[in-house]
């Protein structure tokens, strides 16, 4: 019997509350669930949506120990796009932060990265690179899209860089 592949990353406190990311194999690429952890007992707060054509492929997951915690490094490959991410926790507080590039190769250049789920963790858009990255958009079915890029202007191909992070 095959392993399904999965990799989680938690950070909780004495009391055995903190935040955790499961990620987990869905066929042909990962997606991945954020849970709010509360006296040890997991709450999903947040999905993410991995059949939109415009969102990351991951296809490849690795784990990395370091002095500072686990680090999960993602890449893959779909509809023209080469994508690249890290996913691990700041050394301070319980922020968990996604690190995420799309190279772009045809048009359409934009890409969307999208959530469904609820309110209790927030998310924070933490910086962007290269081109305009702020744009966030919560609608009241609980669906969260978090645009990497505008690029109404730029020609491909092109590497867009997105950072967000959960708390």
């Amino acid at each position: 019997m095959t392993d399904i592949p999965r990799a989680t990353l938690e950070k909780l406190n004495d009391n055995g509350s903190g935040l955790r990311v499961d990620f987990h194999w869905l066929g042909d690429r990962f997606g991945h669930t954020i849970a709010a952890v509360k006296d040890g007992v997991a709450t999903i707060e947040w999905k993410s949506v991995d059949d939109d054509p415009l969102g990351p492929v991951y296809q490849e997951l690795h784990e990395q120990q370091t002095d500072g915690g686990k680090i999960l490094f993602l890449n893959g490959a779909g509809n023209g796009t080469h994508w690249s991410a890290s996913v691990l926790f700041e050394a301070e507080g319980c922020l968990l932060t996604f690190d995420v590039a799309a190279r772009v190769r045809e048009e359409p250049l934009e890409r969307a990265i999208e959530y469904r789920g609820h309110f209790e963790v927030k998310p924070i858009i933490t910086s962007s690179h290269l081109h305009d990255a702020t744009h966030r958009h919560l609608d009241e079915t609980g669906k969260l899209v978090l645009f990497l890029t505008d690029v109404a202007e730029v020609k491909s191909p092109v590497t867009l860089r997105y950072k967000y992070a959960f708390q």
